[in-house]
């Protein structure tokens, strides 16, 4: 899911996961993306946004690769510039 900016409202609307999404990854904020294989063995792969280091500050420190696979259940994450190889991973 995207963040919303509302028409005649100052700053944007609360984000809202997509049930669906939310109840198969259990992730609750945007940005993030689910690759699921076929076949009983296949991976759940989580593709996170990468967070600039910059915005720590404002948005507290991003979780790392284990946190989130820890949190979500994903077999495998990678960050949203590793996408290529969250395809190959599936």
């Amino acid at each position: 899911g995207k963040a919303q900016t509302r028409n005649g409202v100052e700053g944007n609307a609360r984000f809202r996961q997509e049930p669906d999404f939310l109840y198969l990854t259990g992730v609750e904020e945007p940005g993030y993306h689910a690759l699921f294989g076929t076949g009983t063995d296949a991976p759940f792969v989580l593709i996170a946004p990468r967070q600039d280091p910059d915005m720590d500050v404002w948005c507290g420190k991003q979780a790392d690769r284990d946190e989130i696979r820890r949190v979500t259940g994903a077999d495998i994450v990678y960050y949203d510039d590793e996408f290529d190889k969250a395809l190959d991973a599936v």
